[in-house]
């Protein structure tokens, strides 16, 4: 399939795809809006939106971790498997701007705050512990974005015919 075919083909694709931005858009306000309702229940907010962000930025992360081993161990069984997994890199970014819910319900969310453990009190201090946590997530970030868009640059049609990419054309 040539370069110009292949545009054609993803420009008809995106025109079938429904658009659901005022949907969702309209679902996160709806969440936000049963956040600020369950605000004044105290803990149980902050320990729901602790499960969500925890389950949500692991979902995401698995696909491009299990993109990256299907690569790494060149498994010419899982391109649609490894499609399935770059498809959720979309997702990593946004759970860096949801961190900052981390860190405001992070007081309430973790025990050792208001009881410190005296052995561990310097690893276990609330600043340290978030910042560490915030740089962790961050350079997870970069290393998944970048995985991704060296992954799909080859079917993007970004790299010349005589060009080298560090995946291979299957991929």
């Amino acid at each position: 399939m040539s370069r110009d075919q292949w545009i054609e083909t993803n420009l008809r694709a995106r025109d079938r795809v429904p658009r659901l931005g005022w949907l969702m858009l309209a679902l996160v306000i709806l969440g936000a809006v049963g956040f600020y309702m369950a605000w004044g229940q105290g803990i149980r907010a902050w320990q729901a939106y602790w499960v969500n962000f925890l389950f949500f930025a692991g979902l995401a992360q698995a696909g491009v971790i299990v993109a990256a081993l299907v690569q790494s161990t060149g498994g010419r069984w899982g391109g649609a498997l490894v499609r399935l997994g770059l498809l959720q890199v979309a997702f990593v970014p946004v759970t860096l701007v949801l961190y900052t819910g981390v860190v405001l319900g992070a007081a309430d969310l973790l025990p050792w705050v208001a009881e410190p453990i005296e052995a561990k009190a310097w690893w276990l201090n609330l600043d340290f512990f978030l910042i560490r946590l915030g740089v962790a997530l961050a350079i997870i970030t970069v290393c998944s974005l970048a995985f991704a868009y060296y992954a799909i640059r080859p079917d993007a049609g970004a790299i010349a015919a005589g060009g080298k990419s560090p995946f291979p054309r299957w991929f």
